[in-house]
Order: C-alpha cells, then sequence, then structure tokens
C-alpha cells in the first residue's frame, strides 16, 4: 500500500495497492473524495482488519481556496473484506 501526496492541489490524493506477486501491478486504487491532495499515511484497522484508515495533511494549504475542506483530516475506507491487514506482531523481549 502506498499513499500519494500530489504536489499539485489541482489532483486528489490517492493510495494504491501494489502486488508485487504481480511484477508491482498497480491492483486496487482509492482516489481521495473532495479533492484532498496530501495524502501521508494509511494502514489497516477494525476488528477484522477490513478497514483502511488513511491519513492526510494540510501542509502550507489554504483548505478554502483549494476547495479542500477535509484537508487534513483522517479518513476511514471499507473494504469489505475484499482487501485485509495483519494482526499487529507481537513482539516478546523476555528471553
Amino acid at each position: 500500500w502506498n499513499a500519494t501526496w500530489r504536489t499539485d492541489t489541482a489532483l486528489s490524493g490517492i493510495v494504491q495497492r501494489i502486488d508485487p506477486t504481480a511484477g508491482g501491478k498497480v491492483v486496487f486504487t482509492v482516489t481521495m473524495p473532495d479533492g484532498t491532495s496530501q495524502t501521508s499515511c494509511c494502514a489497516f484497522g477494525g476488528a477484522n482488519h477490513d478497514i483502511l484508515f488513511i491519513t492526510t495533511a494540510a501542509e502550507q494549504l489554504d483548505r478554502v481556496a483549494a476547495n479542500q475542506p477535509h484537508a487534513g483530516g483522517l479518513y476511514a475506507v471499507a473494504t469489505k473484506a475484499v482487501f485485509r491487514g495483519r494482526p499487529e506482531a507481537r513482539l516478546d523481549f523476555e528471553y
């Protein structure tokens, strides 16, 4: 999964799933709603790890002038179990 930050505020940010078993082919794309251009990170969450959380920024951005009212916000995308994250690995530092 890769979040793409657009420096051209006229373009919506995207998050793409890149499949390493398919030669790096992009197999899924989330286009940010309402023109939010600065996608910064993504991670799966939820009880079934099927909600993709996407953070965005508003770095040097006038949200009103750029027509990006939710820039800097957190988005949640329900993947409907088409894609799922993995449970967090726990480390045990006791030997």
